[in-house]
């Protein structure tokens, strides 16, 4: 079998999807694909980097560079919802935002540098990169408490009642949130 590092993304991301990140490990995406782990060294290093493909995987519809350029709510919720489309997606993202080597931060930060400039056009480079930052880490957060929150109903069959707040409630919130930030470079500039 000639491997590959799609073959070996793809066959992480059904993990995801199927178990979580838990039980994304080099051992048994070898044994998915019928070869030894060492096997999958050879294409892609280390876990880190696999979790960095997959995190670039998970984010993909939306860092697009021929996508048309959106509002930033639009933006927000949408790399919001491709977080909350994956099991563990957010939890995979964060992780790959934090390690230097991943592509993913200057990726996701151009991402909302583009929307910003069309809702804001007169900031300045380090006012779009920090608000850009701050709508990041927002979206993540808010992905990252959503997916536990739901684990943990999951995992002790509690009610959705158990959830802090019904969706559309959290989503106003969300949007809110989102248009704070980007009325406060408005004000800024």
């Amino acid at each position: 079998m000639h491997l590959s590092v799609d073959q070996i993304t793809i066959a992480a991301m059904d993990l995801l999807r199927s178990y979580g990140l838990a039980d994304v490990s080099m051992r048994r995406i070898a044994k998915e694909l019928n070869v030894a782990p060492s096997a999958l060294y050879w294409h892609v290093p280390s876990k880190q980097n696999l979790i960095a493909r997959l995190a670039e995987h998970i984010v993909a519809p939306v860092t697009d560079p021929s996508l048309p350029i959106i509002s930033t709510n639009k933006a927000a919720a949408q790399l919001r919802d491709c977080l909350l489309s994956v099991r563990d997606g957010a939890e995979v993202t964060v992780t790959a935002v934090g390690n230097p080597e991943s592509p993913i931060h200057s990726q996701l930060q151009r991402f909302f540098i583009t929307a910003l400039t069309g809702d804001v056009e007169e900031a300045s480079i380090p006012q779009l990169e920090a608000t850009a930052d701050a709508l990041l880490h927002l979206v993540l957060g808010s992905a990252l408490v959503q997916q536990t929150e739901l684990q943990l109903v999951t995992a002790t069959k509690a009610s959705e009642s158990f959830a802090r707040s019904p969706v559309g409630e959290r989503e106003k919130a969300f949007a809110y949130s989102v248009d704070l930030l980007v009325r406060g470079l408005q004000a800024d500039c």
